[in-house]
């Protein structure tokens, strides 16, 4: 789904380092974002070399951009019974939407 959106907040590159499933040392890379549409608001991140990328992009808090998200539900049962759900939402591709207005910059 592509979306025009806000960047409320734009949270720091944060890789964590763990052992796939044949042992052997990966790192996860993920940007976090807030994005709103003026109505709903929600957390979206960037994954793996594609979070590095977007670095390049120099996005900011309060930018309006285009972004393509794909959205995703699960539910497990804990050890206690019960069922708990997650929602993730992934951004698969973000660009800055319009011209972007700098301090100083005259229209």
């Amino acid at each position: 789904m592509q979306q025009i959106l806000f960047i409320q907040k734009l949270l720091p590159l944060r890789e964590r380092s763990y052992n796939d499933r044949q042992g052997q040392p990966q790192v996860f890379t993920s940007q976090g974002f807030v994005l709103t549409d003026g109505v709903n608001t929600f957390y979206a991140e960037t994954t793996g070399n594609y979070a590095k990328a977007v670095l390049g992009l120099k996005l900011t808090e309060g930018q309006l951009v285009s972004v393509q998200l794909t959205f995703r539900s699960s539910s497990w049962q804990t050890q206690q019974g019960e069922t708990r759900y997650e929602n993730a939402v992934t951004i698969s591709n973000i660009a800055p939407f319009g011209l972007r207005v700098t301090e100083g910059s005259e229209s």
